[in-house]
């Protein structure tokens, strides 16, 4: 699977080995865009007041604040690693 970065007017997305992060116009809570978090296990939409979007047209900043608010809230686990795969359990340097 390719390795997807688009940072546009109306939409941002990132989408890597069946993870997509999508912030614009395609996705909407109510009447505004919203962000969204697909993988293969969850489905996920977060509003803008939820991700805390200071400008709804910052779609690269509200794709950011949408990633920080998965991970701030617990529902994604984020691992940083030293080599390009990560072997489960371990961290950095190990």
């Amino acid at each position: 699977m390719a390795e997807i970065v688009i940072l546009n007017d109306d939409y941002a997305v990132i989408e890597s080995r069946g993870i997509r992060f999508y912030y614009g116009y395609e996705v909407q809570a109510g009447e505004e865009w919203a962000f969204e978090f697909k993988s293969p296990d969850a489905h996920i939409v977060l509003t803008q007041e939820e991700i805390g979007a200071r400008d709804q047209w910052d779609c690269g900043e509200n794709l950011m604040y949408g990633i920080r608010a998965l991970i701030a809230q617990g529902r994604i686990k984020f691992e940083v690693c030293a080599a390009v795969e990560c072997e489960e359990g371990k961290s950095d340097g190990e």
